[in-house]
């Protein structure tokens, strides 16, 4: 985009200027190229959208810009520069040099006097001037007041590239003080920084002006203000920084309101998903700036434009619904890849460490890499494949030669929503061992028993976020006796542990604890309750005499046996299907008269990995009765699997589950 300007018909025009360009080295837009302008301060009279027509001509296409300034207010001054934004999108144009182009244009407003209508002069009534300082005022203090815009791009790249700068001088009792010289420096002139004004007099209210110019390097600067007649004071600006304008890698963040709705079965719940860019400085990116979304399932918003560094979308539950019920976002902006500034001279050489990144993906199985097949990708140089990072680095602020020719990348981030189920499941552990309860807690002979619950939904992942949960007995005291499920995307759902307590005073001959029962009440966001009970068992002791102590008979394991896989087909990870992607596999030991062998540690392996299959664990201790199981997650290839479970202590004990099968779950033709 060339842009030359006519003051007199306070005009733009889109194309090479023939006073000052050499018009044969530009050549005609592809046909349906977009055009999109947008004005900050002004008035856009013409139109703010233009698309090229399908034409043979070999010269540059012209659009006419017409801006005026903004509207008089009585209550705001008007400005005296704007931003021109011109967005150029080839994306739909059949040519393969597509993409999406945009620069920024300074628009500086030469104001005309205010016409003054001709009125009657007549005498005003006589009034008393402002009372004088009657006191010999003395120069005291310099005051930084405010710098006006606090971001400037750096030369040549189309933001705004010079900032106002104002100080006030006062005397002794705070009073602005006039007609005083007061000097300006820069801490830095590096890459060309300058100021327009190196000294000014203060006016009638105390203020001085200076502007600072940017230069060709991306950097924060001061201004130091100083008293002509007096060096003893000076005052210094705040940070005026001057940077790309663009976002670097390590400065986008992606994250969501909630991370666990309740969207498995529920459509239409909502999500906000909120973006922050900075730039290399890590300051905010220019208003406008544009965010791209793409999701593996339900239904996200297309775009958010930046304002004060951060916008936001919405995401709704809807199909498709990922079989392992989590969905990957991914976001992404134009920018630039990160590095470290070791030499402190603001730009990327050969000192300087970079991130090298290549073409952003949606990342569905969450194993961050790239997939090939499998995955999604943004194609920022849109020639039909995924590229791998080029070993140099792209963005603006670069001088060495490891810079790409390519200074602009799409930076990206993947963030993962649970789809969490209505209904809530729990699993008991014993605190200590951390061996399976079966839904049955025991006391010991004092009346207390610490146990570890896990509260999930169907597919073992947390419940919705805001989820509440009551733990109820009639006798014994349970601590704490409520959880409200957080914010989380983790793939497991958390491990809370309960402290139970029954008094024993309460017990007596006639009428002893007997047990109870354990109830476990769940409601999620949408009203959806859902009850477990477990059982506390009857307290075991002898309460006479004790009894000797005799050693407890040892039970040989002597065979294992397979028991079952629950469930016995699941999908393959990141396939929208119905279903689950993880079976329990349950195993069991036995002696020689085929009674359970409890904590005896097995190990287990399977016969493939394809596709990234894994285990839950690598081993477990049997529980009392004798079984271990182990889970098994799907990958991203259908096939067969089998799981061997083998004795730690008798690797000649050994034994081979059935088949489980992983597929799509979708009938081929």
């Amino acid at each position: 985009v060339v842009v030359s300007s006519n003051l007199t018909e306070r005009e733009i025009i889109q194309s090479c200027d023939p006073a000052h360009e050499d018009a044969s080295m530009f050549q005609p837009m592809p046909a349906d190229t977009e055009i999109d302008l947008d004005l900050k301060e002004g008035e856009l009279l013409s139109e703010s959208k233009y698309k090229v027509g399908n034409t043979a001509a070999s010269s540059p296409s012209y659009f006419p810009i017409i801006i005026a300034p903004p509207k008089e207010d009585a209550e705001t001054a008007l400005p005296e520069s704007s931003i021109l934004s011109i967005k150029v999108n080839t994306a739909g144009t059949n040519t393969t040099d597509s993409s999406i182009t945009q620069q920024y244009f300074n628009v500086r407003f030469d104001l005309p006097e205010p016409v003054k209508e001709p009125i009657e002069v007549v005498d005003p009534p006589k009034t008393e001037e402002p009372p004088q300082p009657t006191y010999q005022q003395i120069p005291t203090n310099l005051h930084f007041v405010s710098s006006e815009p606090k971001n400037i791009g750096i030369r040549g790249f189309g933001m705004v590239e010079s900032s106002k700068l104002v100080f006030k001088l006062v005397d002794q009792r705070g009073n602005p003080i006039a007609n005083q010289t007061v000097n300006f420096s820069l801490n830095t002139s590096v890459g060309g920084i300058s100021l327009s004004e190196h000294s000014a007099k203060s006016d009638e209210t105390g203020f001085a002006y200076t502007h600072v110019n940017a230069g060709v390097v991306a950097t924060n600067v001061r201004v130091t203000a100083t008293l002509a007649n007096d060096a003893s004071i000076h005052t210094q600006s705040d940070n005026l920084v001057i940077s790309t304008g663009v976002t670097d890698q390590n400065s986008f963040t992606v994250y969501a309101d909630i991370l666990n709705p309740e969207g498995l079965s529920w459509n239409g719940e909502e999500v906000e998903v909120f973006v922050i860019a900075s730039d290399h400085f890590n300051n905010p990116v220019p208003d406008g700036s544009s965010v791209y979304f793409m999701a593996e399932g339900g239904q996200i918003e297309p775009e958010c434009m930046t304002e004060n560094g951060q916008c936001s979308v919405k995401w709704r539950s809807a199909q498709p619904r990922p079989a392992d019920a989590r969905v990957s976002i991914l976001a992404t902006m134009l920018g630039e890849e990160s590095f470290f500034d070791g030499n402190g001279n603001g730009i990327q050489d050969g000192d300087d460490g970079f991130d090298d990144i290549g073409e952003a993906y949606l990342d569905v199985n969450e194993n961050g890499r790239y997939d090939e097949g499998r995955e999604e990708f943004r194609d920022f140089n849109e020639n039909g494949t995924r590229d791998p990072a080029d070993g140099k680095y792209n963005g603006i602020l670069c001088a060495s030669d490891s810079c790409s020719d390519r200074k602009n990348i799409f930076v990206r981030k993947n963030l993962v929503l649970v789809l969490s189920g209505s209904k809530g499941y729990v699993q008991a552990y014993d605190a200590d061992s951390g061996l399976a309860l079966n839904n049955k807690i025991t006391l010991d002979e004092s009346g207390k028993a610490d146990v570890q619950f896990k509260f999930m939904d169907q597919n073992g992942q947390p419940l919705p976020a805001e989820t509440t949960i009551e733990l109820a007995a009639d006798q014994v005291t349970i601590s704490p006796s409520s959880f409200v499920i957080g914010s989380t995307n983790n793939v497991q759902a958390e491990v809370h542990q309960v402290h139970f307590d029954y008094d024993r005073s309460k017990d007596t001959i006639e009428n002893p604890f007997e047990g109870e029962r354990l109830t476990v009440t769940f409601k999620t966001p949408n009203d959806i309750e859902t009850t477990r009970i477990l059982n506390i068992l009857p307290i075991i002791a002898n309460e006479s005499e004790p009894a000797p102590e005799t050693e407890a008979p040892q039970l040989t394991p002597s065979a294992l046996s397979f028991v079952n896989a629950l469930p016995t087909n699941i999908s393959i990870r990141g396939f929208a299907t119905e279903g689950s992607t993880s079976s329990a596999v349950t195993f069991k030991v036995i002696d020689t008269h085929g009674n359970p062998v409890p904590n005896q540690t097995t190990n287990f392996s399977l016969n493939t990995s394809v596709g990234g299959i894994q285990l839950s664990t690598d081993s477990a201790p049997t529980n009392d009765n004798g079984e271990v199981s182990v889970l098994v997650h799907a990958g991203t290839i259908s096939t067969n699997v089998r799981v061997t479970a083998t004795l730690a202590t008798n690797p000649s004990i050994s034994i081979q589950s059935d088949n489980l099968v992983i597929s799509t779950g979708i009938a081929d033709q």
